[in-house]
């Protein structure tokens, strides 16, 4: 066998090159890491452990007889590059200090979040205090050699994420980070720092809150419950969107009033949910961030459930018979996005008079049908009074209707063509045929013949239009005219041409001529010029 051509092998090599490819920079920068740990190390006086591909490696040391690590993680598209820093200690109380955010700002002044202060100004608007213990930290940072402290940890020159307590300790996140950077950390800076407030800690739970305002502070939220409303919440958007794609595939809406309707209703039922996760967060040390999330979820998720949740119901609780209705197609197109085609036919509405509607097709019955051409449309009333469409197909000798349009008091009894010299004028007979000479063909007349279900009812109007398709399918041209159809008659016919007072334009072919009433497609007849 001969590999170069063997069908499987440039996906095989393109695949290999691209792996070997991403493990090279991989192991590229692991090792501009390593050395730049290798330096922290040398200046910390410190060990690297646990030197990983994956993992990151480990940084390990003493310092004034804490014990410390340093970690990297290259980080991945969502997460960027950190240097976490740990000194092992003992704390007594939980706290994660961020910088203050405008998020941070604004939830505080409408209520949302309750934050205990530290009587300093500048420190409280500099600094967010993550916490479910106000009286232990506002002991703490009480003490200004303490914020002081905190506040040259944060601006040793390299962006903090965050500095917080752990069970056995302290940490401190640098990130965003390079790994080209680590080797200018002034890691001794940030260890010493830590290792200063951990010295501090055991003794700030025994801090007395005497002298120091109360404020109303909540319980920290249930992470099981938040959790639980999260999986929920997030079950929305899978669900309403997988609800959305198959309800119009299978369940195709005629109109667009049913999801219009749904979105509407989505608004006052969002703003609902929103109050009451808005009262129930309210007042927790930093439930404010989760807000945002509650905030996504509930402004995609519920207004894609309920959409979808209604065009579904909407065709599967529906039990009604189906009915038939013969359009004719005036128009169609073509939607073109990122991953696929939607084709799309247009038609005169039957629901209201005037208007027009349009409907999704399958690609193989886009290609098929032109403009003029009629179909059948299969629709069901809908359960939540939506009309919607169970099936699409061309019009054919077997499924066509005995009566084209319901609206329309006419009973179509034939179609005929017969071959004059005059363009119009009261032509009432002709010698009928279904072929002509193309020598002599001149204004090729298309006589309509139909039964009057309005007889001894009333007069009607009626605007009748004839479309003269060329053999390939294109039009040719359309004439039309305004007819009143009296009560007396029992029947009624109705004539019009397209031609030429000379012989000889008509090209050789089968034409084809469709016949609409006030827009409703009534009927069609073919002739033949050879």
């Amino acid at each position: 066998m001969d590999l170069p051509q063997h069908p499987f092998f440039l996906p095989l090599f393109i695949g290999a090159a691209v792996f070997f490819g991403i493990l090279f920079c991989r192991i590229r920068k692991t090792a501009n890491v390593r050395s730049g740990l290798d330096e922290v190390a040398r200046r910390v006086h410190g060990v690297v452990r646990r030197k990983s591909l994956f993992l990151g490696d480990l940084v390990e040391g003493r310092h004034n007889g804490a014990p410390f690590t340093c970690r990297y993680r290259m980080g991945s598209r969502k997460r960027p590059p950190s240097l976490t820093i740990r000194v092992e200690a003992p704390c007594a109380m939980k706290l994660v200090i961020r910088s203050e955010s405008r998020y941070d700002r604004f939830a505080r002044r409408i209520g949302l979040m309750a934050e205990p202060e530290t009587g300093d100004s500048e420190f409280d608007k500099a600094y967010f205090l993550d916490t479910g213990e106000n009286e232990a930290v506002k002991a703490f940072l009480g003490e200004p050699q303490t914020r002081s402290a905190v506040d040259r940890l944060f601006k040793l020159g390299f962006p903090v994420h965050e500095l917080g307590t752990e069970k056995n300790g302290l940490y401190l996140v640098l990130s965003p980070l390079r790994e080209n950077a680590l080797g200018k950390i002034p890691v001794a800076g940030y260890v010493d720092g830590l290792v200063r407030l951990a010295r501090e800690f055991p003794s700030a739970s025994r801090f007395t809150a005497s002298g120091v305002t109360d404020l109303s502070h909540r319980r920290p939220l249930s992470r099981g419950l938040a959790a639980l409303l999260l999986a929920v919440d997030g079950l929305l958007l899978p669900g309403g969107l997988i609800a959305l794609i198959l309800g119009l595939d299978r369940f195709q809406p005629l109109g667009r009033g049913l999801i219009l309707n749904a979105l509407l209703l989505s608004i006052p039922i969002t703003l609902i949910y929103l109050t009451g996760v808005f009262l129930w967060i309210r007042g927790r040390s930093s439930s404010h961030r989760l807000f945002l999330v509650f905030l996504v979820l509930a402004l995609v998720g519920f207004p894609l459930a309920m959409t979808g949740g209604a065009v579904v119901t909407n065709g599967f609780w529906d039990e009604d018979p189906e009915t038939a209705r013969q359009i004719l197609v005036t128009n169609r197109h073509y939607r073109q996005s990122r991953n696929r085609k939607s084709w799309y036919v247009t038609f005169p509405s039957w629901r209201r008079h005037g208007e027009t509607e349009q409907i999704s097709v399958s690609c193989r019955l886009y290609s098929k049908v032109r403009a003029g051409d009629a179909l059948v449309v299969r629709t069901k009333p809908g359960y939540w009074g939506e009309e919607w469409i169970t099936g699409v197909n061309p019009l054919t000798p077997e499924n066509r209707a005995d009566e084209p349009v319901a609206s329309l008091p006419l009973q179509l009894q034939s179609i005929r063509f017969f071959e004059s010299a005059a363009a119009d004028g009261p032509v009432s007979e002709g010698r009928f045929a279904k072929e002509f000479a193309r020598q002599e063909a001149r204004f090729i007349y298309c006589r309509v013949d139909m039964g009057n279900h309005l007889w001894r009812d009333r007069d009607q109007s009626y605007l009748f239009a004839w479309r003269y398709h060329n053999p390939d399918g294109s039009l040719l041209g359309e004439v039309s005219g305004r007819f009143t159809v009296a009560e007396e008659w029992q029947t009624a016919w109705l004539s019009h041409s397209w031609g030429w007072q000379r012989p000889g334009h008509w090209p050789s072919g089968d034409y084809r001529v469709v016949v609409l009433v006030d827009g409703h497609f009534l009927g069609e007849g073919t002739f033949t010029i050879r």
